[in-house]
């Protein structure tokens, strides 16, 4: 006879949202990482670098 094992769902999402926001601190600081190397060893014109920033301030925000 095979024994049925109820599996708590809840559990699972408690342990993804935890590693979560792990992860998504980690994208952050490797984002910001990478675009402070760029804009020391590439050359890029003015306008795109103040884009890039933008773009990190709505990843921040969001």
């Amino acid at each position: 006879m095979s024994k049925v094992m109820n599996v708590n769902s809840s559990l699972a999402y408690e342990i993804l949202l935890y590693l979560n926001s792990f992860y998504l601190g980690m994208f952050f600081v490797c984002e910001v990482a990478m675009g402070i190397l760029k804009a020391c060893n590439a050359n890029y014109p003015e306008n795109a670098l103040m884009t890039e920033a933008g773009i990190f301030g709505l990843l921040f925000i969001k």
